[in-house]
């Protein structure tokens, strides 16, 4: 045990105030030594050294690995990272045998890829443009992409430097620190002025870079300065939805208002869990309040985002972003180590709740019940036992996906309003690499009216009425929208959310020209699909049938009158290549389910009930599953829903109106302004909870809400968030 950890243990057993020790080398010592033994523990693998150690070349290199580099190379998971990832698979074991083949291998390894280090600084942000000093053929290792000069290179080449410091030359150990340098020399920018300061999840990883360097090279004023910038951004962001970081409503937001909680906020999470770990008993700790507000907030909200793919966690496909391209084998699982959570909070006043939160993360069914919006990042959270239910949208203040270095190109519609439904949690399970981009579930798009691309598809949505509120198990959602690329088709539509059962309705829907269409589903087929209580088999196909039912796998979707349906299963081929870095073909057949919306066949604006883990059999006895949809008028939408115990009256006014409910407990409700969402709850007679929000984000002030509750008057002045809680629910008790 080192001094600094009998010192901690000596004053919390004698219950004195301890006071961390101040001491630079002691500080650096500790961190080295954490930090080594954190990346001999990530690489340590004795078969693949020994593989590694018989298969490299007398030049220190591999035939397996793709060396190419510059313009020509791969710009995402540049595939030359794999020669440093097998430098450091030697170092590790290395580190612990004291093998001096192994030694001798890695260390050659380690020579060859410093030796062919480019020389023009242009190449690490700018490379391959011809105005500058690194244009395509510059010899070297680097890469048009400027993270792989930036954090992916100096980070793998720092920690086989550090596992590697003892038998490395003064010369090496100038190029190392050379090489690590260049990340936190650009910190706040390029001084070619090709790129501005890292936020987010890149300000970690280039913080993290210099502290291997400053430990590396026991510069103990780096090594603040770094801690110091980590706890800086480690801060809840106020700013609107496009500055990256974590949120008030524990989304983490980055590249221009999208939520990336499952990709760059996973890796943010895992730097701000190592920061705390590694400098527990130093100077630098603990990590300021502010810190462990922010990470707190950024797990709770973390687990709505998680669901069972069987036995594994994974996270929402609409919290991935461009990386949905990737096969489920390239990226499986959440990439959070919970016993590094549960060790790093473990002193916490928040130390309890993360310890719920990893219980329930652990157990087969342990997962959150009921809703959760996030109102920064538009999207919404439904789950149930056995499901999870999830609605992405795009707004004013978001946008709906990208297209980077060749990932997802034709990800347009991926935000405008899609649902994912899932009970077994494999309903998408690469689904993407065959999907039809204009038939996402849950979406209304003009089917072929947008010529997908890269080019089109990260965009800013045109409207701020995109909101949520939920209140317990029940949500409710509008979306408006108008295409932002093209402008040939607009909706506005509502969502009602419920236990194991949710229901859509139109407001409205526009287009020019064309076949509007409404996608219930497309994901993996798995059994028949029945039409109308007939079955399809499990290849059949319907198109543009008259209906008014479909069912497959647990999931029912009905409408109130006939509509124009194509749905059944259809043979696809999966060309990963097409999409992204994953590579390979396969076949798959997917169930596929949509609604025409053409001029005078009909179904326009006909909403309907979706029922989630019902057998077929109780869908066609009871397809609404409790649901009651309230008659429409101007701007105004409703449902109902009522089983044993609760009544939930969900309304969406565009505008202030007094509504005609028809239901005989609340005939009526009235608000003030618009656009307001408003969800009534009564349990019992007498026991009623209200829940309202402001989807556009724009109001201030008191909404007025009245009511008529089993006949009684009921009045409620409810004030409205501002700033970066607006668009939050508020609830309201109400005793009638």
């Amino acid at each position: 045990m080192r001094p600094s950890c009998f010192l901690w243990v000596a004053c919390i057993a004698l219950f004195l105030p301890c006071v961390t020790p101040q001491d630079p080398e002691l500080d650096l010592a500790t961190i080295l030594e954490r930090r080594v033994t954190r990346i001999r523990n990530q690489y340590f693998n004795e078969e693949a050294a020994t593989t590694l150690l018989l298969q490299m070349s007398a030049e220190g290199t591999w035939a397996s690995v793709d060396y190419t580099a510059g313009c020509p190379a791969r710009r995402a998971n540049w595939p030359a990272q794999d020669h440093l990832h097998n430098t450091l698979t030697m170092a590790a074991v290395w580190s612990t045998s004291g093998n001096p083949f192994l030694l001798a291998a890695a260390n050659a390894s380690l020579t060859h890829w410093l030796s062919n280090d480019f020389t023009s600084p242009d190449c690490i942000n700018a490379g391959g443009r011809a105005e500058l000093t690194c244009p395509c053929g510059t010899p070297g290792y680097w890469n048009t992409n400027w993270y792989c000069q930036m954090i992916l290179i100096p980070g793998l080449v720092g920690s086989a430097c550090l596992l590697l410091a003892p038998a490395l030359t003064p010369s090496q150990l100038d190029t190392c620190s050379v090489q690590m340098a260049r990340s936190w020399q650009r910190v706040d920018g390029d001084p070619n002025g090709s790129m501005g300061p890292m936020t987010g999840a890149n300000l970690l990883d280039v913080a993290s870079i210099a502290k291997s360097l400053a430990v590396l090279t026991n510069d103990h004023a780096m090594l603040v300065a770094a801690s110091t910038r980590c706890w800086e951004e480690c801060s809840l962001s106020f700013g609107p939805p496009t500055v990256d970081g974590i949120k008030v409503d524990g989304a983490f937001m980055q590249h221009d208002g999208q939520i990336y909680t499952g990709n760059y906020g996973k890796v943010f999470m895992n730097q701000m869990i190592s920061g705390f770990l590694e400098s527990t008993g130093t100077s630098l700790s603990p990590p300021p309040d502010f810190v462990t507000e922010a990470f707190t907030t950024l797990f709770m909200g973390s687990e709505w985002l998680m669901y069972r793919k069987g036995d594994q966690l994974s996270w929402s496909y609409s919290a991935i972003g461009r990386m949905v391209s990737h096969k489920w084998e390239d990226w499986s699982g959440i990439d959070l180590r919970l016993d590094d959570v549960l060790a790093a909070t473990g002193d916490w006043a928040e130390g309890d709740l993360f310890r719920e939160m990893v219980a329930r993360l652990r157990e087969p069914d342990g997962m959150l019940m009921g809703s959760r919006y996030f109102h920064t990042a538009d999207f919404l959270v439904n789950r149930g036992p056995g499901y999870t239910t999830t609605l992405k949208m795009y707004s004013s203040r978001t946008t709906n996906s990208e297209c980077n270095n060749g990932q997802n190109p034709y990800g347009y519609h991926l935000s405008d309003g899609t649902i994912y439904t899932q009970i077994s949690g494999h309903e998408y399970t690469n689904v993407f690499g065959a999907w039809d981009w204009d038939l996402i579930p849950g979406t209304s798009s003009l089917y072929g009216g947008v010529p997908l691309g890269c080019s089109l598809v990260q965009r800013r949505g045109r409207d701020p009425l995109v909101g949520a509120v939920t209140l317990g198990s029940a949500s409710l959602a509008v979306m408006t929208h108008v295409d932002p690329a093209v402008g040939n088709h607009a909706f506005a539509k509502t969502y009602f959310f419920f236990p194991a059962v949710y229901a859509v309705q139109f407001v409205n829907l526009d287009w020019n020209a064309g076949t509007m269409v409404t996608t219930l589903d497309q994901r993996q087929a798995l059994g028949s699909v029945w039409v109308d209580g007939v079955s399809l088999g499990d290849d059949g196909w319907v198109e543009n049938q008259a209906s008014r039912t479909v069912w497959h796998d647990g999931v029912g979707y009905s409408f109130g009158e006939e509509v124009n349906l194509s749905a059944g299963v259809v043979a696809r081929v999966a060309n990963w290549s097409e999409i992204g870095i994953s590579v390979g073909t396969e076949n798959q057949t997917h169930f596929v389910a949509y609604v025409s919306h053409a001029a005078g066949v009909g179904g326009d604006e006909v909403p309907y009930v979706v029922r989630v883990g019902v057998d077929r059999e109780e869908f066609e006895s009871s397809p609404l599953g409790g649901v009651t949809l309230l008659p429409r008028s101007e701007n105004v939408t409703g449902t109902t829903y009522s089983s044993l115990d609760v009544v939930v009256i969900s309304v969406a006014f565009l505008s202030p109106t007094n509504y005609s409910t028809g239901v005989e407990v609340v005939p009526w409700i009235f608000v003030s302004q618009a656009p307001i969402l408003l969800i009534l709850e009564g349990r019992g007679d007498t026991q009623w909870t209200l829940g309202v929000a402001d989807p556009s984000q724009t109001m201030v002030g008191d909404v007025h809400v009245a009511a008529e509750i089993g006949g009684v008057l009921v009045e409620k002045d409810v004030t409205l968030p501002t700033g970066p809680y607006a668009g939050s629910s508020v609830e309201v008790p109400i005793e009638v």
